[in-house]
């Protein structure tokens, strides 16, 4: 997949060191459970998972490319066949936040899942607070659908979960101004 400023490559094995980079800063773990700050036999544990999504079926995983770096990671977790749905999930490093790539990647995402994929349900969760990723969603069309209070334990605090969701039928929102 490609866009006009992203190239997809499928997750390798390849890419620990770059996921360690992305996932490096404090601001990123504040909005994700997942590794944060890994050491590097974290960042390639979570790297070949990834990458057992491509080959199981389960899920797909691209690293994202911007001018030949990769700046980001971007996957369909969870790919249920027979209900026709998936959820979605994604990194960005920092230096890249509030250019619209996460939008744009999330578009192309969004496009292929239900067009190449024929999925009919897209769903993603966005911590409470993390305006910036909520506000990615919605761009994409998706709708939040509500909030699971408390649902997660973060760094010691009890944080509510805001779920999102998006039908093939839905229509993809303007992004002109944001």
């Amino acid at each position: 997949m490609q866009t006009a400023r992203l190239e997809f490559a499928p997750v390798g094995a390849h890419h620990a060191a770059e996921y360690q980079a992305v996932m490096s800063s404090d601001e990123m773990g504040a909005h994700t459970d997942v590794p944060c700050q890994p050491n590097a036999k974290r960042a390639a544990g979570f790297v070949a998972w990834m990458a057992r999504l491509n080959s199981s079926g389960k899920g797909r995983a691209w690293a994202l490319l911007h001018e030949d770096a990769v700046i980001g990671f971007i996957r369909l977790n969870r790919i249920d066949k027979k209900m026709s749905r998936a959820s979605v999930g994604y990194e960005f490093g920092q230096a890249y936040w509030g250019q619209g790539l996460a939008t744009e990647a999330v578009r192309a995402l969004v496009d292929h899942a239900h067009d190449a994929l024929s999925l009919h349900r897209l769903e993603a969760v966005v911590f409470n607070g993390n305006d910036a990723s909520a506000r990615v969603l919605e761009k994409a069309g998706f709708l939040h659908e509500g909030v699971q209070r408390e649902r997660i334990l973060h760094r010691g605090v009890r944080r509510d979960i805001w779920h999102f969701g998006r039908l093939a039928s839905d229509p993809m929102r303007d992004t002109r101004g944001g």
